[in-house]
């Protein structure tokens, strides 16, 4: 009899408790959970753990809600969460730094991982001046005879830029595209002052012009990429060199003699 009316005391205590607080709390303290929440966890000492699992174990989940989210353990380790279609990682999952960010003299256009370590393109602030406060430059100072291989890699800007300012016959002539990055060092905003600038190659400036809209909303109209042409620091042949255009992301060749705009970039 005893045992029957301990239990069902018990279930009015339970009844009376869910009652009075239809979230949960968990504490040590034995304070309420807050009013705005369902689950309020408090603690000093000790944090919340969720499920851990192989990307393979996440996509066997059978039907999972929208808003679900777990750890993911291997690949691109991280948190995910479930948005109704896909699982999409977490912003910033073991990353330390962001397209946008401002960051090592200029803003980060490009994020990756090689090797388990974090890499990154930064693109000036500004767009490179001429001695003459032009914003528009020749891509080098000898416009007809081909630099060659040295100056060709669609990724590697820098290569490109040392091969452009080291050809003979005025390839390092002042007021030119690549002398020009190379030769700038930024001004200090509060990330440092760095002087490795370089005339990005071609990839290094598509990614520039993929992040166009998240820069010019940070940096504004004045500071972000123009709507116009940039350059290149990939030849294409012994007068032509490849630039962009920042209107439609095309990239073409013209000639070495012409003048576009220019973007230094640098990597960390």
């Amino acid at each position: 009899m005893k045992d029957l009316l301990f239990t069902l005391s018990m279930g009015l205590f339970i009844l009376f408790n869910q009652n009075l607080y239809s979230q949960v709390s968990i504490n040590t303290d034995a304070s309420p959970p807050h009013s705005s929440a369902m689950l309020d966890i408090k603690s000093t000492e000790s944090g919340l753990l969720i499920p851990r699992m192989t990307e393979t174990q996440r996509n066997s989940i059978s039907s999972p809600v929208t808003g679900l989210m777990i750890y993911q353990t291997d690949g691109t380790s991280g948190f995910y969460y479930y948005n109704g279609t896909v699982w999409t990682a977490v912003a910033g999952n073991g990353s330390a730094h962001y397209v946008g960010e401002l960051y090592g003299g200029g803003i980060v256009v490009a994020v990756w991982k090689e090797a388990g370590v974090e890499e990154g393109l930064i693109a000036s602030l500004v767009d490179m001046q001429t001695s003459g406060a032009s914003y528009t430059m020749a891509w080098s100072g000898n416009t007809t005879a081909s630099i060659g291989a040295t100056a060709q890699s669609p990724i590697d800007g820098q290569t490109n830029t040392n091969a452009i300012i080291g050809q003979s016959g005025g390839g390092n002539t002042a007021d030119r595209a690549a002398t020009v990055c190379d030769a700038y060092t930024n001004t200090e905003t509060g990330t440092g002052v760095y002087s490795d600038w370089y005339l990005p190659a071609a990839w290094e400036l598509n990614q520039c012009y993929n992040v166009a809209f998240v820069v010019n909303s940070i940096l504004g109209a004045a500071n972000g990429f123009q709507f116009a042409t940039y350059w290149i620091s990939t030849e294409n042949a012994s007068n032509l060199a490849w630039f962009q255009y920042f209107t439609n992301g095309q990239a073409t060749s013209n000639f070495k003699s012409t003048t576009l705009r220019v973007r230094a970039v640098r990597r960390f």
